[in-house]
């Protein structure tokens, strides 16, 4: 995997300031606002909800949304998007609506307050076992139009370890999720499979992102009563760019039954091949590219053998000398963290990877018959992981800053070249002022003017669209 591109294909976040924000740990009482109760879909803040409430009650403290209840029944395909947990979390008025899209970097008008929800939901891991997100839930209290769409909104890197669940974080997804809400759509922002809730989060395994969105879509139509042909949209950034790519791959299977009627992307770090040969520089220090890119390694091999290996062997994609600290530094801090505590216990990537991972990873690449495991299984599942677009499936919508060096123009090529070759219709548009972060907030309007199009079936807004350069 080469080691640039590691850095390129995933989101630095909070990278300006690299400051975690204080967890939201307090339990809520069950007040949902007026006209609210404890049941979820009512509204508040003097306007209307168009949808039905849906027979769920919420009375978990927001603790409970990332345990698992007990004796769950078997999780067959009806089952998916089951709201198991559900809690009444901070309800934003419209002026706290106002105040914090404003503070997230976005211009915009705001048409709606909001009720919150912090709930986990069931969905599948990469091998199909049964496994739980956790999520919050936004429904405006002034939706938009009369059966308005379902948004799921895929955030990006903020690490694997339980503490950096964005749900757990008041206003850490303010800029990509709270547009959509003031503008008068139902969101949910699911955390992924195991980022907070039982298990090792899959950190980038394509087929776990894709599902655990298309169940996400299936939990807020559950949980807002929508009908079965309700719309969805999904939208992400960064990884979460990758994971709403994944849901697009594999929405005419997995998602069978929802109606994904759009996808957009801003900066997306998606698989488009594998190149491992970044892992042959033994010498190069890991606090190259501000520690990032050893960062993003080391959360990739952690998630690789805690999930595919066994929990027992989440640590031996690691070098011996280093093996314990980075696994109790990746169990304990977040992305905000790990690019500067990471180097510190292994200066160069010789002393971070596994010797014997590496090189059996670099034959096996090479064909040589040397090709052992780990590295055999390992290169296989990134095969794997190079998802097939659906070929006329849900239109995509992908949104690029000329100014990103998280992910660059020219790995945004890779993916606008394989969603073109694939057959998707794609509506390619590029900011050249943006940069990796930025680019959400500089560009919402453009992805609410582009769904609204889609919902109501007027003309799509047009964008400006520089020429990229090659794929790299």
């Amino acid at each position: 995997m080469h080691l640039r591109t590691l850095a390129a294909a995933l989101l630095f976040l909070a990278c300006s300031s690299l400051q975690t924000p204080s967890p939201v740990n307090e339990a809520l009482d069950g007040s949902l606002g007026t006209g609210g109760g404890n049941e979820a879909g009512g509204a508040s803040d003097g306007g209307t909800d168009a949808r039905v409430a849906a027979p769920i009650v919420c009375t978990d403290l927001v603790s409970d949304a990332y345990t698992a209840p007990a004796n769950l029944p078997e999780l067959i395909d009806a089952r998916r998007g089951d709201v198991v947990r559900c809690a009444p979390d901070t309800n934003i008025d419209s002026p706290s609506m106002r105040s914090r899209v404003t503070s997230a970097g976005v211009g915009m008008d705001v048409t709606s307050g909001a009720k919150s929800y912090r709930v986990a939901f069931r969905t599948r891991k990469f091998d199909g076992s049964p496994t739980l997100s956790s999520a919050r839930i936004f429904v405006p209290t002034a939706s938009r139009v009369v059966d308005a769409p379902l948004l799921v909104a895929a955030h990006g890197t903020t690490g694997v370890a339980d503490i950096c669940a964005p749900s757990s974080y008041e206003t850490l997804s303010d800029y990509l999720v709270l547009p959509a809400v003031a503008h008068g759509y139902a969101v949910i922002a699911p955390d992924y499979a195991g980022l907070g809730t039982p298990g090792i989060h899959a950190y980038l395994d394509n087929v776990e992102a894709g599902q655990g969105m298309l169940d996400a879509a299936r939990a807020l139509a559950k949980f807002t009563g929508a009908n079965e042909a309700a719309r969805v949209f999904v939208f992400g950034h960064s990884q979460g760019g990758g994971a709403a790519l994944s849901a697009q791959s594999l929405a005419p299977t997995y998602g069978a039954g929802l109606n994904v009627s759009g996808i957009v992307v801003f900066a997306p770090g998606w698989a488009t091949k594998v190149d491992v040969s970044g892992l042959e520089n033994t010498s190069l220090l890991t606090s190259t590219s501000l520690g990032a890119p050893a960062a993003f390694t080391s959360l990739i091999l952690y998630s690789y053998f805690g999930n595919r290996v066994g929990e027992t062997h989440k640590s031996e994609g690691f070098a011996a000398s280093s093996r314990a600290a980075v696994t109790n530094l990746i169990e304990s801090q977040c992305i905000a963290q790990l690019p500067f505590s990471i180097p510190a216990v292994a200066p160069t990537f010789g002393s971070l990877i596994d010797p014997t991972f590496r090189q059996t990873t670099l034959d096996c690449a090479a064909g040589k018959p040397t090709c052992a495991e780990p590295g055999k299984s390992y290169l296989d599942v990134q095969k794997a992981n190079v998802l097939t677009s659906a070929k006329g499936g849900a239109p995509v919508l992908a949104i690029q800053g000329l100014n990103d060096t998280v992910v660059p123009p020219a790995t945004f090529r890779c993916v606008a070249d394989k969603l073109k070759t694939e057959g998707v219709d794609t509506l390619l548009c590029t900011d050249a002022q943006a940069e990796h972060l930025g680019v959400v907030a500089r560009n919402s309007k453009m992805m609410l003017d582009w769904i609204d199009a889609k919902v109501d079936g007027s003309t799509l807004p047009t964008c400006a669209a520089s020429v990229l350069p090659a794929c790299q």
